[in-house]
């Protein structure tokens, strides 16, 4: 889709990355242990090709690990309300999802909304989409994907689409893994962005707020299960 479908792409480069790094790591830490140990290199890579297996599950168990630790961190961290939502009348959580590409955590958003909003009308009151990221994505990928999966919704020109495109890439920044964005949205039109604490900006274009968080919300995204667990679906 934020980006989504897309970003998973560059989300599980990252983490194929990041693993083959550390399998790389680990093996030639292996193979210079044994060469040590049986004084030639011919009788090292001999005993490295005999536990390569158990290396290799060795790697991968750790990485997992690492990644679930990620996980529950986003899940505890998301479910904080967020800053901005001052323009929400008593703020609540509607509902959040963990987004995962083959088990590796992209993201894990959140909808914070008035108790007045409903689902069918979530462009007529206020609301708050807020997403803890898992890993490093450029401000220029984001913005550039975003404007993607609008397409996939609403034909835009191309005078509309560079327009738009250049406005998320000014206010999107880039983020690492642990950074907390979130766009607070009215129905006037705007949309002010967040990241941790700090505002960054905000989009006072109807149309481009709007369809900004129509990426998650409309019956047209390209993530039905994740709409419907925003919407506060817990089957």
């Amino acid at each position: 889709m934020n980006e989504t479908l897309n970003l998973i792409d560059d989300g599980a480069k990252v983490n194929r990355l990041s693993f083959t790094k550390h399998c790389f790591a680990y093996n030639w830490w292996f193979l210079k242990a044994s060469t040590r140990a049986f004084g030639t290199v011919p009788q090292a890579i001999g005993r490295y090709i005999s536990r390569a297996p158990s290396v290799f599950i060795f790697a991968l168990a750790i990485f997992s690990l690492t990644v679930s630790s990620l996980a529950h961190s986003s899940v505890e961290k998301v479910q904080e309300p967020p800053v901005g939502l001052e323009v929400l009348n008593k703020p609540r959580l509607v509902g959040h999802h963990l987004f995962t590409f083959f088990g590796l955590e992209i993201y894990h958003i959140s909808l914070w909304s008035s108790p007045e909003w409903m689902p069918e009308k979530w462009n007529q009151h206020p609301f708050a989409l807020s997403l803890v990221y898992s890993r490093n994505l450029s401000g220029e990928e984001i913005a550039k994907r975003s404007i993607a999966e609008i397409k996939k919704q609403t034909p835009l020109s191309d005078d509309v689409s560079q327009q738009w495109l250049s406005q998320l890439r000014v206010l999107i920044p880039s983020v690492k893994a642990g950074d907390r964005l979130t766009g607070v949205y009215q129905p006037s039109g705007s949309l002010v962005f967040w990241i941790g604490s700090k505002k960054i900006g905000e989009i006072n274009d109807p149309a481009l707020a709007e369809a900004f968080m129509a990426i998650w919300l409309s019956t047209k995204t390209s993530e039905p299960k994740m709409r419907k667990k925003l919407f506060g679906d817990v089957s």
